[in-house]
């Protein structure tokens, strides 16, 4: 089974071959946001759980998996099967899969804010040398910045 390195290498390589060139500067670097949002996603959360720090991708498949095993919980099940990444398959506790789904929706929740918030910042940048400093990872301009913690200390339980 491929490392989560070997993963975000294989994915970030599928994206290079798949971007068009012919693409306007503000579509490539939204697309580039979007390429580098997904794979922030898909590298997944580190969950201490009854085996200690286990890490679990979110790629959709997983995702999906994630949802389907919460409503489970949530219908009254006392335990889900489901694995970390590369670990046999076990059964997971009510607690230890809910703070497993609760790590990965503040992850995926995170990231896609995030990248929501560099968009809005492309769309309203000047097209030469701002849009080239934005990249996924940039801090963003004062007031994103406070519009994001804002949506962030909002959406926290």
């Amino acid at each position: 089974m491929a490392s989560t390195r070997e993963k975000m290498r294989l994915l970030e390589e599928a994206i290079r071959k798949a971007a068009p060139a012919a693409l306007d500067p503000v579509s490539a670097k939204l697309k580039e946001i979007g390429d580098a949002c997904s794979a922030a996603i898909y590298a997944g959360v580190e969950v201490e759980t009854t085996q200690g720090l286990e890490r679990f991708s979110l790629y959709e498949h997983d995702q999906i998996e994630l949802m389907a095993q919460q409503s489970a919980l949530l219908a009254g099940a006392a335990a889900v099967p489901y694995h970390a990444d590369g670990e046999l398959c076990r059964m997971f506790s009510a607690d230890e899969f809910m703070a497993v789904a609760n790590a990965a929706a503040a992850h995926i929740f995170y990231h896609r804010t995030y990248a929501n918030h560099l968009n809005n910042w492309i769309r309203r940048a000047d097209h030469g040398g701002e849009l080239d400093g934005i990249h996924f990872g940039a801090e963003l301009p004062g007031d994103l910045a406070a519009n994001m913690a804002a949506v962030l200390a909002g959406a926290a339980p």
